[in-house]
């Protein structure tokens, strides 16, 4: 079984659901094991989530500022 530095390198693309077919398994073989290793991708999943809130949020106050730069025209 790979180890957590071995492990660790795949969780970012884990979060995002891009991680490679062949070494999903072992990566989810080894979170179903190592609380350690499962909680830094919950946080990866965390984060992932709170920036596409961010980005939703930015994205709707861009679009309320224009549609007021533009109303006065």
């Amino acid at each position: 079984m790979p180890s957590c530095q071995d492990i660790r390198e795949y969780l970012p693309f884990y979060a995002e659901n891009e991680i490679p077919a062949e070494v999903r398994p072992d990566v989810e073989a080894h979170l179903a094991t190592c609380l350690v290793c499962r909680t830094e991708a919950d946080s990866y999943r965390n984060l992932r989530s709170e920036l596409r809130n961010l980005l939703h949020t930015v994205s709707i106050a861009t679009e309320h500022l224009y549609t007021e730069a533009i109303s006065p025209i």
